[in-house]
């Protein structure tokens, strides 16, 4: 698993891109559902956001 650390006003500074020498991006790439396996689509929803939620890194 990859992470992803984004600062948005160093993305954004000279617009969406190019970025600024040294803004640093990663990126995380969480395991893929199989959406067939998910009869519920509430279900299927609550994975995604809390696969998100739990991921996500405030410093």
């Amino acid at each position: 698993m990859e992470n992803l650390t984004l600062h948005s006003w160093k993305t954004l500074r000279y617009g969406k891109f190019p970025l600024g020498l040294g803004a640093h991006i990663k990126f995380t790439v969480h395991t893929p559902l199989k959406i067939a396996n998910f009869a519920d689509k509430n279900k299927l929803i609550n994975t995604i956001e809390n696969t998100i939620i739990t991921h996500i890194n405030h410093k």
